[in-house]
Parts: C-alpha cells; sequence; structure tokens
C-alpha cells in the first residue's frame, strides 16, 4: 500500500479530495495536513511515498515544506497544487520528473492519472524528489521572493530570487549568474529558504533563463561525454 500526504489549509477540501483518490486508486492510504508543520508531524510517524501540497498556507508554507524535503526527505516526490501556470510550464516541471504541478480549480480525473503514475514508479533512486532545479521551477513560476541557503557535499552557496527572478547568487568566490550555474551541477543539493531578498541582491535576471542555460550545459556536456567513450 502506498501513502499519500495531501496539505492544503482548506481542511474539507482535502478530506473530499483524499476520499475521493482514495476511492479511484487502488491500495492508496491518504493522510492530511493544514500546513507544513502538520505535514512534518505525518513524516515523523508514516512512511510517505507522494506529498501533494498547496502553496500558500500559514504557520508554514508550502515552499518552506518542499525546501525541507530536500533536506530530511529528498526522495520523496512532490505535486504542487497551484492557482497560476498554464500548459507549458506544466509540461516542462512534467518533463523534468518532478510530480510536476496542477492547477486550482483541480480537473480531479487529471489529479488523478498524475497521482497514479508517479506512485506507479519503482521505489526512485537518486534524483526522483525535489532537487534546485524543480525547486526553483516552482518559486519562478509563483512569482516568489526569498533567499535559498544551499549545501552539497560540503559546499555552501545561496541564491536570492525577487518576484521569481534571479536576485543574486554566491558561492565560494564566486558570484552571479556564474555561481547559480554552479550550483545547479551540485547533487543532492539541501535547501533552507528565508523569505525577503538579502540587500546586496542587485541581479535581475529571469529565472527560466538561467534553467534553460544550465540545461543547455547539461546535454552538450553529456554529448561530450559520449562522444569520448566511443572514440575510446
Amino acid at each position: 500500500m502506498k501513502t499519500l500526504l495531501i496539505v492544503d489549509d482548506d481542511t474539507l477540501f482535502i478530506q473530499g479530495l483524499g476520499r475521493g483518490l482514495a476511492r479511484r486508486i487502488a491500495d492508496l492510504h491518504v493522510e492530511t495536513a493544514a500546513n507544513g508543520a502538520e505535514a512534518l508531524d505525518v513524516f515523523a510517524t508514516t512512511g510517505v511515498d507522494l506529498l501533494l501540497t498547496d502553496l500558500q498556507m500559514p504557520v508554514m508554507d508550502g515552499f518552506a515544506l518542499l525546501a525541507w524535503i530536500t533536506r530530511e526527505r529528498p526522495h520523496v516526490p512532490a505535486i504542487v497544487m497551484t492557482a497560476f501556470g498554464g500548459g507549458e510550464t506544466e509540461q516542462r516541471l512534467h518533463a523534468l520528473g518532478v510530480g510536476g504541478y496542477v492547477q486550482k480549480p483541480l480537473d480531479f480525473d487529471a489529479l488523478t492519472v498524475r497521482v497514479a503514475e508517479v506512485l506507479a514508479v519503482p521505489p526512485p533512486g537518486h534524483g526522483h524528489g525535489v532537487t534546485l532545479t524543480r525547486f526553483l521551477h516552482v518559486l519562478a513560476l509563483e512569482a516568489k521572493t526569498c533567499t535559498l541557503d544551499c549545501e552539497s557535499q560540503g559546499r555552501h552557496g545561496r541564491l536570492a530570487l525577487e518576484a521569481g527572478r534571479l536576485a543574486g547568487a554566491w558561492t565560494e568566490g564566486v558570484e552571479g549568474r556564474p555561481a547559480a550555474l554552479e550550483m545547479l551541477t551540485w547533487p543532492e543539493v539541501a535547501i533552507t529558504i528565508a523569505e525577503g531578498r538579502p540587500p546586496e541582491a542587485t541581479l535581475r535576471v529571469p529565472m527560466e533563463a538561467v534553467l534553460l542555460e544550465s540545461s543547455h550545459r547539461h546535454d552538450e556536456a553529456r554529448r561530450r561525454s559520449a562522444g569520448a567513450g566511443v572514440a575510446d
């Protein structure tokens, strides 16, 4: 049996949604929480296979919950519920391998298919859960202003966002866009999120442009590696 955790501050909504999904998906157990803090209590006592979360909630919002996931449950996939976005963004997030996002008001049939698809994936290995790239996609989509402290294998960096755009990046003597691109190559990044942008942030670069450049660099490195293997 798989466990789905639904997090939203509308209690009647998540209770009805949970009952509906449990009826439609075989061997599904549903847990619910009204905010991120309650979700942490569920994680402390229950093995969660998939997180379905809203972003705007009191006490602890969905952004903070997703950041916690990167540190404490990095292989748990997540589906984000949001009032923003469109078909192109949905395709892009889904292609990244994250559970993606579903737009409010929810299409129950489409959500059922998405939840079943994610839960059908075999037990995940590295990279299946919420990565830095996927988290930045969500922050850009929601035009979020915040600061991220990032850590990976002893390396530390900071990313500042303003209205979903890259406002600044710093890591180990590198600043600006090059620092952001370097951090996007780090594996298994643990994220801590703080509201507001630091006063030293001076950039205003569209986050999608940075993520696209990072993707192109990754693809090029993969092609070079494959070419070197053929040459050998």
